[in-house]
């Protein structure tokens, strides 16, 4: 059966849309996304729909695996990510590195593009560390914060893995989605929620991979299975590599499950415990980028 991706951005529905979460957005959110707007001479109004629509776009095709203690050859903590987007040649090539530093918080760096104010991806300064994976679900959304918002809330606040989940089970949520999170002791899970449920789906054996699909018994069922392909992959790569994984093989993962080149807009690995943030240009060849210190 053919499936067909929905793609609700026409101005109409991005206007009710936006409406309908603004209640839910934090102020620090909306002082930003103004300040941002004034900085780059574009409309306020126009900057918060960038920073809203994006719960509304299912066009994510994301992977994350994480390896860590007893699953890697030199103990060390490896958390490796794909985000794949449509992308129209131009979002590869504009991947920004905003290192947040807010007062009396936890300093944080997202890897994103100018504009948006929340987290796809990112580590705070403690090494726990995120990324999200968005589950196809159709038309239905329940407004709620942004989660990129959301994301981003939870990295600041966040001392453990296990804070995560737990900020999220407080929040009101909008769409389902998969969000993988380690930190720098090598606890590590996949949270799979919708507006209502929410599972933790633990590492095994120090190694857990995730894609655009539920797993858990919780929300099994719920959104689409797509990515089970890639998933299958790294599955094999965390049961065949147990014991023998490092940075390349890492690596080597990521190349084996990332979407075409025009898709595959950013890849990255986190080093949580040297607080290390490794991402790839176009081709896959890494830099780095440090965390700040607390």
């Amino acid at each position: 059966m053919a499936i067909k991706l929905t793609v609700p951005i026409g101005e109409e529905e991005i206007r009710k849309w936006t409406a309908q979460v603004l209640p839910y957005i934090p102020d620090h959110y909306l002082e930003e996304i103004k300040g941002i707007a004034e900085g780059a001479g574009i409309d306020e109004e126009t900057m918060l729909h960038v920073n809203c629509i994006v719960d509304r776009l299912q066009m994510v095709l994301c992977s994350t695996v994480v390896a860590a203690g007893d699953a890697t050859a030199d103990g060390e903590v490896y958390f490796g990510r794909n985000l794949d987007f449509i992308g129209r040649n131009i979002l590869h090539r504009t991947t920004v590195c905003l290192v947040y530093e807010p007062t009396g918080k936890t300093p944080l760096v997202s890897v994103t593009w100018p504009g948006l104010v929340g987290v796809l991806s990112g580590m705070n300064s403690r090494g726990v560390c995120g990324a999200t994976m968005m589950i196809h679900y159709g038309s239905a959304a329940k407004p709620g914060i942004p989660y990129m918002m959301m994301y981003r809330d939870a990295l600041v606040a966040a001392e453990k893995t296990g804070d995560v989940a737990a900020y999220f089970a407080r929040c009101k949520r909008t769409i389902p989605n998969n969000f993988t999170v380690v930190d720098a002791t090598g606890a590590a899970e996949v949270i799979e929620y919708d507006a209502t449920l929410l599972a933790r789906r633990p590492a095994d054996r120090g190694g857990v991979c995730s894609t655009n699909h539920f797993r858990s018994d919780t929300l099994k069922g719920i959104g689409w299975d797509l990515g089970v392909s890639r998933y299958e992959t790294l599955d094999e790569f965390l049961r065949t590599e147990h014991g023998k994984i490092d940075y390349d093989g890492v690596r080597k993962a990521l190349r084996d499950t990332a979407t075409p080149w025009y898709l595959n807009v950013q890849s990255m690995v986190f080093l949580p415990r040297k607080r290390e943030l490794h991402e790839a240009e176009p081709g896959f060849e890494f830099e780095t980028e440090a965390v700040p210190a607390e």
